[in-house]
């Protein structure tokens, strides 16, 4: 059995743990140490010792509100893939990703079609060194 490391006080992420709570038993027989938080929103809450240390995905309690990538106003996320605020945001997103790829298509369409001319002319020069006409 390892030792009992202190986390009062520590960050992960938004969280900062004020202390430990009652351990819980495992299926397996093994003590899952459990340890009070505070998020930056406020909110408090009780996560075991694996979800706070092993997680980079946990960050926050999970109720924080997030800013929209859109309008920049914060929310609280329905699901985990909720970026935009509204209807109204998600459409003006797409819209603009549609548009940010359309340049970039015609962007490397661009650069494609100079390095084929650089290309051709290339082989034009080579071939009239060599005495070929085309």
């Amino acid at each position: 059995m390892g030792n009992l490391v202190n986390l009062t006080g520590k960050r992960f992420g938004k969280l900062t743990v004020t202390g430990q709570t009652k351990s819980e038993v495992g299926p397996c027989g093994n003590t899952r140490t459990k340890w009070a938080f505070r998020c930056d929103c406020g909110t408090e809450g009780v996560k075991r010792t694996e979800a706070l240390v092993r997680s980079l995905t946990q960050q926050s309690c999970g109720t924080c509100p997030v800013e929209c990538i859109c309008c920049g106003k914060p929310f609280v996320k329905e699901h985990t893939s909720q970026k935009s605020c509204s209807a109204a945001c998600a459409k003006t997103r797409q819209s603009r990703m549609r548009t940010d790829n359309y340049y970039a298509f015609i962007e490397k369409y661009r650069a494609y079609a100079r390095n084929e001319a650089i290309r051709r002319c290339a082989a034009m020069r080579a071939l009239s060194e060599l005495g070929i006409k085309i």
